[in-house]
């Protein structure tokens, strides 16, 4: 290693090269800042459905935050020089740090514990680093990693059906003689229970708009749907077939629905939220920017990265599947419930009333809304407004169903 005494003028070379802070540097990016992030959309393909996004934009997503990002940290602490030599070690520390309080805090221990445990295990690495090859050694033999976690996101997660969706096959259109305009509007999360009474008729007094709906048409007081997920309802909706559990929402997996059957006799107008069971040549949609993408991406990373205490002032991430920002926001006494529908995932809603009321139908038309509410939270009061949620989840509620706790069914039920 060419070492001698400090008086011959020389200096002892440090241990670790950078090659060696090169590849450590990738693989702490990609398992403690990128890859937990990635790994969570992946396995959630209706965040990418919601925002129509185009998959040339998913793959950039992926590339950019297993094999771009982490290039560039790693070139950033492999930079000849000393100086540039202790900005590597730093990030070293910082991102050990970071994967280690990701691991930490899945133990459910307090937060500061966790943070405490992580400093702790992020400086004892980066000394281990300098000071043991094998340690140095680990980054070259996981670099591939990046490579490898890419190809799961792109071909073994969910989101890979979204990518690999076939062309839609159209097939021939169902004839109608006689079109008539229809309108069909889906609640989330709003079951057949909360409208009626125990003796199964319509709540009048609470619903009295359902009521004059049914007056003058036919309810059917016994249907169900027969799945509980929405990506997994609509599309039993839209194609009067149990859907097979394996499938994601878009229309290359049900090729054959109420908007292929009746496309050549109706102008289509779709606003879809979570599913794609529109193909795109008849529904172009409205997609997101990418510059929204990257702000939703970033609040789900606050979410996951950062300690309990950081995130209280972050959107939430459990109202909508995308424009998390605008979700947020104090009490608004104003009351406007159009306004209000402005907000996170209710633009659709905005969009399909403002299309049925300005649409030509001089043409028979079909208008079609899945609107996310009384979705959960169930932040509306009776008016419009709506409040803040604090809990991120339902005290009422244990995984699909519901506590033995009287009063707090009872007051989940009338907020929902």
């Amino acid at each position: 290693m060419g070492v001698t005494n400090e008086g011959s003028g020389t200096t002892r070379a440090p241990a670790d090269s950078r090659l060696d802070r090169f590849a450590t540097l990738v693989v702490l990016t990609v398992f403690g800042l990128t890859w937990p992030v990635i790994d969570l959309l992946g396995r959630n393909a209706e965040f990418f459905l919601a925002r129509r996004a185009p998959k040339l934009e998913i793959v950039a997503l992926a590339v950019l935050s297993l094999l771009a990002i982490p290039g560039l940290v790693g070139l950033l602490g492999s930079l000849p020089g000393r100086v540039m030599r202790w900005v590597g070690l730093i990030l070293i520390a910082v991102l050990a740090t970071s994967l280690a309080n990701l691991y930490l805090s899945r133990l459910g221990v307090s937060w500061w514990l966790a943070s405490t445990g992580a400093v702790i295990v992020g400086v004892g690495f980066t000394w281990a680093f300098t000071r043991f090859s094998m340690v140095r050694q680990l980054g070259r033999y996981l670099s591939f990693a990046p490579v490898v976690l890419l190809g799961v996101f792109l071909f073994t997660m969910p989101v890979g059906a979204v990518l690999r969706e076939p062309d839609s096959v159209l097939g021939n259109p169902v004839p109608v003689s006689d079109p008539v305009p229809l309108v069909v509007v889906v609640l989330d999360e709003f079951p057949l229970a909360s409208l009626i009474d125990s003796a199964g008729a319509l709540r009048e007094s609470r619903y009295p708009n359902f009521t004059r709906l049914a007056d003058d048409g036919t309810w059917y007081r016994n249907a169900v749907t027969v799945q509980q997920q929405t990506e997994h309802s609509v599309p039993a909706i839209l194609t009067g077939s149990d859907p097979d559990q394996s499938l994601i929402p878009v229309a290359g997996h049900y090729p054959f629905n109420m908007f292929t059957a009746l496309r050549s006799s109706y102008d289509l107008y779709v606003n879809e939220s979570i599913t794609q069971l529109c193909p795109q040549q008849l529904c172009a949609g409205l997609s997101a920017t990418a510059s929204s993408l990257v702000r939703d991406v970033s609040v789900v990373a606050g979410h996951i990265l950062l300690p309990e205490p950081a995130t209280e002032d972050l959107p939430p991430i459990d109202r909508g599947w995308g424009d998390f920002a605008s979700a947020a926001g104090d009490f608004d006494a104003r009351g406007e419930f159009r306004a209000l529908l402005r907000d996170g995932q209710q633009a659709g809603i905005e969009r399909g009333l403002e299309q049925m009321a300005t649409a030509d139908v001089s043409h028979p038309a079909l208008f079609y809304l899945l609107a996310i509410v009384p979705h959960h939270p169930w932040q509306f009061l009776p008016d419009g407004r709506s409040y803040p949620f604090i809990v991120s989840s339902n005290p009422a509620s244990f995984g699909g169903g519901w506590i033995d706790d009287d009063f707090l069914v009872a007051q989940a039920m009338q907020r929902h």
